[in-house]
């Protein structure tokens, strides 16, 4: 009978033990979030532009993004009052613990005839999740955007703050405002 209780009490404590090793395992897997962003262009009277952008899953916050690299047309805006123009949607990001930083790179070309002095890039939703932090990064114009010119690289990074936490994923909404 003792052998028994001896046996059983063996196996149990096999059992508990494999049962926490497999707890530790996952609890130590990296977190992997995905998010979507589209974005918004509020605009002001008589300009024109193109949007080129896109985004990608990166293990620090710079871009590494130029005019040459960035050949998806996000949008072509064109308005004759101020105003917010339509969305666009940029695929989504994975994130995990080697690519904590989404990051959305953008530039603009005027194909209007009024030259733009003004790009501000905002995130519209706050962050994402608490353990999301987003770092716009605003071009600067110097003496304006002339026609047929395209401004500088600009960008938006979110960082996923602790690689121990769950992140929802979801969609992420970001403004871009040109005058």
């Amino acid at each position: 009978m003792k052998k028994k209780i001896k046996l059983l009490a063996t196996i149990a404590s096999l059992c508990l033990a494999i049962g926490l090793m497999t707890f530790g395992v996952y609890a130590a897997a990296s977190v992997t979030v995905s998010i979507t962003s589209s974005v918004t262009y509020s605009v002001g009277a008589n300009v024109a532009f193109e949007v080129y952008g896109a985004g990608a899953a990166q293990s620090s916050a710079t871009t590494s993004a130029t005019t040459e690299t960035l050949t998806t047309l996000l949008a072509t805006v064109s308005v004759t009052s101020s105003g917010t123009e339509s969305g666009t949607a940029i695929s989504a990001i994975a994130l995990d613990a080697t690519n904590s930083y989404a990051v959305y790179s953008f530039y603009i070309k005027n194909i209007g005839s009024t030259e733009i002095t003004n790009i501000t890039i905002t995130d519209a939703t706050g962050s994402l999740d608490e353990n999301l932090t987003a770092t716009p990064s605003n071009p600067s114009l110097g003496d304006g955007l002339a026609q047929n010119a395209s401004s500088p690289v600009f960008s938006i990074a979110y960082s996923l703050d602790d690689m121990n936490t769950s992140v929802t994923s979801g969609a992420i909404t970001i403004n871009i405002a040109v005058s």
